[in-house]
């Protein structure tokens, strides 16, 4: 489906997420997928609960080993000039394992040869004989869904695993690339070749990739570099319940025990292969793949297109690619990125292209949900707000005049003692004394008798009051 292809391919080529941003932790090489809700936008808040779908990705490059033999020149010709013969039976598939991954790989013969035979002489006639068209001297495949297998059950990569396929040549003889390749051992090249021929670059494989490399010398002498880079997205399927803040965020909630059964594993996993199976028809292709001699100023090469090149190499430079391989450097090269920026990579395309499998496009099925709306909790008019402002404006000076106001002497007995010598304040104090202990007898006299022998009790200490707390 090149639809979701087309949507990872403007992603990266945009460098922004058009859609809502969705959770990814990757510290733990953990990424969520999350199906919407086609009735809400990025600026709404909502409250959903949903399946998602857990990625845990993981790219690595694969040593390859051939298990059968690669045909011959004459029979690869045959099979160009004779497919119109019905009755003709040519095999021109070669089959490649990849052992660590339990995978088998089949590929065509004429992706493995680059040759265009020149003319060879008898008697001194001249005599062409007939030869199918270069191919590109480094090239890259995104390997179909059905053209990497289990070799048990024969059953193709329809669990979201995606396969690429890496092959550059190594060296030739003069009369197949004199005009349009020079190895890095150029001296039988440059004896027999124009001497404008340039030289062409090759893929840098890097330590983590090199050690993977197949090196193999075909029927024609060509010497060819092999290499497959697998990468699995891990897929799991979990139920929680996600939040929408309004912003284009969703937020991850508990799980639940309980599935909503909108997302299956099987078709989750499908609908991956068939998002990656056009990721090489995304975006344009030039001038990431082109063809034609070197001497004639173009560089044969196929990367597929940006998006692929991109993942595999960086970001590159579209015009200094699209210029004349005779003005590149002499010691530039490809070099392959390391497999922590290819996992990233490959990350970033499914989660963009995935966006229309999971956008409600393709199905729907009800899940529980609510959108929040705002409630007045409580009013407050214009007069109201003006004179609260007012009154604290004044309460705010009013506390900082107090802060910052002169100190005086600190409220103690000894201050009041001081302030009351020589007055008569003690004096009057005291006459009122005198009368509080009259009173106090005269209501004495008056209580009743249970009341005065108490009170007599008391005074004598025959009793005493406890206090509990102590």
């Amino acid at each position: 489906m090149i639809e979701g292809s087309a949507v990872a391919w403007a992603a990266n080529a945009l460098g922004e997420n058009v859609s809502f941003i969705e959770p990814s932790y990757p510290e733990n090489n953990t990424f969520y997928m999350i199906p919407k809700p086609q009735e809400i936008s990025t600026l709404d808040r909502a409250i959903w609960l949903t399946d998602v779908a857990v990625l845990k990705p993981s790219c690595s490059w694969v040593a390859p080993r051939l298990t059968t033999d690669i045909p011959d020149v004459e029979t690869i010709i045959k099979a160009f000039n004779e497919t119109s013969d019905s009755s003709l039976d040519l095999n021109l598939n070669v089959n490649v394992s990849l052992i660590s991954q339990k995978l088998q790989v089949t590929l065509d013969a004429t992706e493995l040869y680059f040759f265009e035979p020149g003319p060879s002489f008898e008697d001194g006639i001249p005599i062409i004989p007939p030869s199918p068209l270069s191919q590109p001297f480094l090239q890259v495949h995104l390997l179909e869904q059905g053209r990497a297998t289990d070799p048990q059950t024969g059953i193709g990569l329809i669990n979201g695993r995606t396969v690429w396929f890496l092959r550059q040549l190594l060296s030739c003889p003069v009369d197949n690339c004199a005009n349009n390749f020079t190895p890095k051992n150029a001296s039988a090249i440059i004896e027999f070749g124009p001497p404008n021929v340039a030289s062409a670059p090759f893929i840098d494989f890097g330590p983590e990739a090199k050690d993977n490399v197949l090196e193999v010398t075909i029927p024609d002498n060509e010497t060819i570099q092999l290499i497959f880079l697998y990468c699995s997205p891990n897929t799991a399927v979990e139920t929680r319940k996600i939040y929408s803040d309004g912003l284009g965020n969703l937020h991850l909630g508990p799980k639940s025990i309980v599935p909503q059964r909108n997302l299956d594993l099987d078709a989750v996993n499908f609908a991956i292969s068939t998002a990656l199976s056009t990721v090489d028809q995304a975006g344009p292709e030039e001038p990431f793949s082109t063809t034609g001699p070197l001497a004639s100023g173009s560089a044969p090469f196929i990367f597929g297109n940006e998006l692929q090149f991109t993942l595999l190499f960086g970001e590159a430079d579209p015009s200094f690619l699209a210029s004349p391989v005779s003005d590149w450097p002499s010691t530039f090269n490809f070099t392959l990125q390391s497999l922590h920026n290819i996992t990233n990579g490959y990350t970033n395309i499914i989660r963009n292209s995935m966006k229309t499998f999971l956008s409600g496009s393709m199905g729907t099925k009800y899940v529980p949900g609510k959108i929040p709306q705002d409630v007045t909790v409580f009013t407050v008019s214009q007069p109201y707000l003006i004179a609260s402002t007012v009154l604290y404006s004044i309460l705010l000076v009013f506390t900082l005049v107090t802060r910052f106001r002169r100190p005086v002497p600190q409220f103690t007995f000894v201050s009041v003692a001081l302030a009351l010598r020589g007055s008569n304040v003690p004096s009057i104090l005291a006459g009122q004394g005198e009368e509080l202990e009259e009173e106090t007898a005269l209501l004495r006299e008056d209580a009743p008798s249970s009341l005065r022998d108490a009170n007599l009790i008391l005074e004598e200490g025959r009793i005493m009051l406890v206090d509990e707390a102590s």
